[in-house]
């Protein structure tokens, strides 16, 4: 009976009106819209590659690359865990805060690895492939780990802006960026082979984190004035 109570009285038990489905299907046609967009952010950079150097120099970037993904994954299980939070967020004051702290929390996390794999990534290519691998890729690898590292910290405004529901704004921004990323991909790639296609991936994850976490402050800011005008509204009108 006390979990029957409860559930009647959620926000969740109430009848679904028709404004809650328009909101459903815009915030899904956005984020479906993005999705569709994901794989030429995800794979662009391997699919302009392989049409740009020799297959078997395609590995040099590769190899590299799918090691250093595994990194990710440690700024995706912070984003992961502090979504929930994100979603109910309704105090704004602790917004900047919490999008701060897990910044803070992925760089400390992430950096010094990365740092590292930077260092000897040399030696361990020579280690584990060979010499005349690690020559030709781990320059590609140290440039790889400067772009992972803006990944992962993307991945805190990109999740606060998701669980906002800020499924447009997201969309947008990737859509401005795949065609200069293209762009650059062929460019760079022309010119610098694989290390130039690394250097388009990392240009273009430095400016998705950028521009990702310009519109995460810019909705902490506005909702935190929007909040601070209403309470000084009802303040006057208690007076």
């Amino acid at each position: 009976m006390l979990l029957a109570s409860l559930l009647k009285s959620h926000v969740a038990a109430r009848r679904i009106r028709r404004s809650d489905l328009t909101e459903f299907m815009s915030f899904g046609r956005w984020i479906t819209f993005g999705n569709l967009l994901n794989p030429l952010l995800a794979y662009g950079d391997r699919f302009v590659l392989s049409t740009l150097v020799v297959a078997s120099e395609i590995a040099y970037y590769t190899v590299p690359f799918d090691i250093l993904a595994r990194v990710l994954i440690v700024p995706g299980a912070i984003g992961s865990s502090i979504f929930p939070r994100f979603s109910r967020q309704s105090d704004w004051r602790d917004s900047s805060r919490l999008l701060r702290a897990a910044a803070l929390a992925v760089t400390c996390l992430t950096l010094p690895l990365l740092v590292v794999l930077a260092v000897v990534a040399h030696f361990a290519l020579s280690l584990w492939i060979s010499p005349d691998f690690a020559a030709h890729s781990f320059r590609i690898a140290q440039v790889l780990c400067v772009g992972v590292l803006f990944n992962g910290v993307a991945v805190i405004p990109f999740g606060f802006l998701q669980a906002q529901g800020h499924a447009r704004q997201l969309a947008f921004v990737q859509l401005c960026e795949v065609p200069v990323y293209l762009i650059a991909l062929y460019a760079f790639g022309a010119m610098f082979g694989a290390l130039g296609v690394a250097l388009s991936w990392s240009g273009r994850v430095l400016l998705d984190s950028i521009l990702l976490w310009i519109l995460a402050l810019k909705v902490v800011r506005r909702h935190q004035r929007h909040h601070s005008g209403a309470r000084e509204t009802r303040r006057l009108l208690a007076q």
